[in-house]
């Protein structure tokens, strides 16, 4: 898991929506994975950096304006997922991830609704 934070919902006291992770996998693919609400405690104790077998995942379709990468899936963490930390050090999982915009890129998205997060 390359990284991990809670959403909130700021029209309604900045409740707490949702923990969401970018994971990573040998190929070095990112994609967006959501705990709903109700499963965080379930979850918040995973650490960023680790590396987990997820097994049972619920993938879908990427939709809405929210998209923290450019993968057009995102994982759903739900009751029946199952993850297993990974203590091998000679796994080939890269602990962090990147995807770089150039400028024009970025001045391209001034003042346009763009899905995609410039952090």
């Amino acid at each position: 898991m390359a990284r991990m934070w809670e959403t909130q919902n700021l029209k309604n006291n900045g409740d707490v929506l949702s923990l969401e992770m970018i994971l990573i996998d040998e190929q070095e693919i990112l994609i967006l994975a959501i705990v709903r609400k109700n499963l965080i405690n379930r979850f918040k104790s995973l650490l960023q950096g680790a590396i987990y077998i997820i097994k049972n995942p619920k993938v879908s379709e990427t939709f809405g304006d929210y998209r923290p990468v450019k993968n057009n899936l995102r994982v759903y963490f739900l009751l029946i997922i199952t993850l297993e930390e990974v203590q091998d050090s000679t796994t080939k999982i890269p602990r962090h991830g990147f995807e770089f915009a150039n400028l024009e890129t970025i001045d391209g998205r001034v003042d346009q609704d763009s899905p995609y997060l410039l952090c």
